[in-house]
């Protein structure tokens, strides 16, 4: 259950639109009324916490909006508000009580206004057209934190946005936002910011809905953009599907499930924040976070590794034991990231001595996992496919035609 908003942070004018539109829509009225009178764009959120991180608004491109206020209201005291038009009967439930239209007009009008920052009053931001806006609950405007969800994030790699994150990796507001530092965000931090914000809310209530959980915790889970290792894979997509058309794969029904796997693929994230796992070896400026990827780091490791056959000397060692510089202590820390679980799978034909294999066998959901990281990871170094040919099998299913797995700890008795 989580406290959802319909927030009113969002002052803009509609000057600049109203002259591009058709007079006829408009009263003259309600011309020199939208004129000289603030209008209030209206979203809805359950991530009070994100509204600082705000950096733009998305709405549905083929939908119209409505310009409304109270009719009740004395005319010098009035609020006009933005909706969608579909949405109208909703915002006035959530008001309790009725609403009458000044105008409606096509969303296209969006990318001729911009918007002041409901946090930060000195920054104005712009809309943006998103298909992920919907018309079945809220305002049909989204708030767009992109440091804070997957649809937000790749609307801000399209448009070039900003992303601010004022979270740090223990889920506390770090020390930019002065009046939240360090409060965590999905608490204290929540209850401050809707404080902060109590004027610019026009409804505040409990809502049932979907929220990711830790699994293991059965924790609400906090989304935030962190800093990662990536391998693009853009650069081997051609030499990928040159080497899968050589390939032999078994049985012949799934031999282009894998080049579409590939081919569709934008980008490898390759690091993991784990307690355990392959280390990824670099070191990073104490002050600046810089990451310092520097080969006699790796080798002195490499070393270490051969000796001592294990690699905890990395977690174990000083930094300067690793750069065998005495001052690197007090420069530079240790980086905790490890290597996704199949890159270390995806190298396991280093172990054949430059020997392509004649088979690997592995299930068909393995050709999002081993099948292609030892592809991809063996094109990026030799220049050539690991194997020769794929044969998939099936898996064992239980009475109700489910696959066993031992997650779940199924299993079949055997006869």
């Amino acid at each position: 259950m989580k406290v959802q908003l319909f927030i009113s942070a969002l002052t803009l004018t509609l000057i600049s639109m109203i002259s591009h539109q058709k007079l006829g829509l408009y009263s003259q009225k309600s011309l020199q009324i939208l004129k000289t009178k603030k209008v209030k764009v209206v979203i809805w959120t359950t991530t009070a916490w994100s509204l600082p991180a705000n950096t733009a608004i998305a709405y549905r491109g083929d939908e119209k909006y409505s310009v409304v206020f109270n009719p009740r209201c004395h005319l010098d005291n009035r609020v006009y508000y933005v909706v969608a038009s579909k949405l109208v009967s909703q915002f006035e439930l959530a008001l309790n009580h009725g609403l009458s239209t000044v105008t409606e007009f096509d969303a296209q009008n969006f990318e001729k206004l911009s918007y002041q920052h409901p946090w930060f009053p000195d920054r104005i931001h712009i809309f943006f057209q998103s298909v992920h806006v919907t018309m079945d609950k809220g305002t049909g405007l989204v708030h767009i934190a992109p440091a804070h969800g997957p649809d937000d994030f790749l609307l801000a790699l399209k448009h070039n946005l900003p992303i601010e994150c004022y979270v740090n990796d223990e889920g506390n507001f770090d020390s930019r936002l002065e009046s939240l530092n360090g409060l965590p965000a999905l608490t204290g931090g929540n209850t401050g910011v809707m404080l902060k914000l109590k004027e610019k809310i026009l409804k505040k209530e409990k809502y049932i809905h979907s929220y990711p959980y830790d699994w293991r915790t059965k924790k609400p889970v906090l989304i935030k953009t962190s800093m990662q290792w990536f391998m693009n894979t853009q650069k081997l997509k051609e030499m990928a599907a040159e080497a899968l058309s050589n390939i032999s794969i078994y049985p012949k029904n799934v031999q282009n499930a894998m080049l579409n796997q590939v081919m569709s693929r934008p980008y490898w994230c390759i690091s993991r924040q784990r307690v355990w796992g392959v280390p990824i070896p670099v070191i990073y400026d104490k002050d600046s976070g810089e990451p310092i990827i520097n080969k006699e780091i790796i080798d002195k490791l490499c070393e270490l590794v051969e000796e001592k056959g294990g690699i905890d000397d990395w977690w174990n060692l000083p930094v300067s034991a690793l750069t065998q510089k005495d001052e690197a202590d007090t420069l530079y820390v240790k980086g905790k990231d490890i290597f996704d679980i199949w890159f270390d799978s995806g190298i396991s034909w280093h172990l054949l001595d430059g020997k392509i294999a004649d088979l690997y066998l592995e299930g068909i959901d393995q050709f999002t996992g081993w099948f292609q990281s030892s592809l991809l990871l063996s094109l990026a170094v030799r220049g050539c496919a690991p194997y020769k040919s794929l044969f998939v099998h099936g898996f064992v299913v239980d009475g109700e035609n489910k696959k066993n797995v031992k997650v779940f700890r199924k299993c079949c008795e055997s006869k």
